[in-house]
């Protein structure tokens, strides 16, 4: 689930799309998905959405890791996360 806390301008004006990524504990990516089911532009604080990803997981042989970012599809740049700047969140491990 997303939800809408302080929408940037960047949010409402760069057609932002959300990529997952799956990764092996060495950070080599397996998999990817790239979208978004809800428009950057209609982003608004307290707003939320559901969006659900499938990725192809046979690939990973042991303990891996979720990569989620954003990033638009006019120039391809990556978002940077407001709390540490980086582009991107690493979530697991998942197995």
């Amino acid at each position: 689930f997303w939800r809408g806390t302080r929408p940037s301008v960047r949010a409402s004006t760069a057609d932002l799309t959300l990529f997952v990524h799956l990764e092996d504990a060495e950070g080599r990516r397996l998999a990817q998905h790239d979208g978004l089911d809800w428009p950057s532009d209609r982003w608004a604080a307290g707003v939320r959405a559901a969006q659900v990803t499938k990725l192809d997981a046979s690939a990973l042989r042991g303990e891996g890791w979720i990569r989620i970012g954003l990033y638009s599809r006019q120039d391809l740049q990556r978002s940077r996360r407001l709390d540490d700047g980086t582009d991107s969140l690493r979530i697991g491990p998942v197995s």
